[in-house]
């Protein structure tokens, strides 16, 4: 089959001189000239599905075929030995009004192409069926994009659903997840703490301090609940207070550092006042402990 996007036009109409005007419009000759000028297909077939009539389209579609006329359209169209399944033609006939189609054709070996088909039924004074009026578009590249369309729909949704999915599970375990962090906060506030209040009372408040200050480091990215003084820190404030946390002296700090032991005091003084620590006599409170429970 040539499926070929070349245009056939009859170069010129001629009528039959002998026509009164008013015949011309109801020429044979006018009539045909128009059916092959068609850019689609045309053709008529009798009851028996013979062909009876191509359009010069129609001609070159099927121009592997040496006659047209006379043959079986399914055997011309569709190289097949009996009717096509939901034949718009057949259906045409029997219901005795237009049936629009779509059926396929073999292009060349078992490539596929489709064609949209308007069936109109040919009938005669007492509506008996004489034949059909068969137009012909191929749609193979609109059918092949729609077929992709479709295809590329379906892989959308089944994104989509795996996505929904996805998102349904990531929130189930975050769920999941803020259960436990809050179960693991509550133990720690129903029997880790009092246990080591109570421990307070029976050995030195220092060494437990630093314990508790581990447990509060341990759960703090459960917490988050670190004092908004620290964020007052500068860079190198905060550098020099995690060396206080370590137990470093400021002499250590200062070596590390290579910078004087004056300096570090001026930042130590400084990261009390910004944590709000008191300077009386009497009243220091022990910096590295509050950094082991805080920082």
């Amino acid at each position: 089959m040539n499926n070929s996007m070349n245009f056939f036009f009859t170069p010129s109409i001629r009528l039959d001189p002998d026509l009164e005007d008013g015949d011309i419009y109801r020429s044979e000759a006018l009539q045909i000239n128009i059916l092959n000028n068609i850019q689609d297909g045309v053709s008529i077939v009798d009851n028996d599905l013979c062909i009876r009539f191509v359009n010069t389209y129609m001609e070159n579609w099927y121009s592997n075929i040496d006659e047209i006329i006379g043959k079986k359209c399914y055997v011309v169209y569709h190289g097949r030995e009996e009717p096509c399944e939901s034949c718009p033609t057949l259906r045409s006939m029997k219901e005795k009004v237009p049936v629009r189609g779509v059926v396929s054709y073999t292009i060349s070996g078992d490539k596929k192409g489709w064609q949209e088909l308007l069936a109109v039924p040919i009938l005669d004074q007492n509506d008996a069926v004489l034949g059909v009026f068969e137009y012909v578009r191929d749609i193979t590249f609109q059918y092949h994009i729609q077929h992709e369309l479709d295809n590329l729909m379906q892989r959308i949704e089944s994104l989509e659903n795996h996505n929904r999915a996805m998102t349904e599970l990531l929130q189930q375990r975050k769920e999941e997840m803020e259960q436990f962090e809050e179960s693991i906060i509550l133990n720690v506030e129903k029997f880790v703490k009092p246990s080591l209040e109570h421990i307070k009372k029976k050995t030195d408040a220092n060494d437990v301090e630093m314990v508790e200050g581990l447990i509060n480091e341990i759960v703090y990215p459960l917490t988050k609940k670190r004092p908004s003084k620290l964020s007052e820190l500068s860079a190198r404030e905060l550098q020099i207070a995690t060396f206080i946390k370590e137990g470093k002296t400021s002499k250590e700090i200062a070596e590390i550092l290579v910078i004087s032991c004056k300096t570090i005091e001026y930042h130590r003084g400084n990261i009390r006042k910004k944590l709000g620590f008191s300077q009386e006599k009497g009243k220091r409170i022990d910096l590295r402990s509050y950094l082991i429970n805080h920082l």
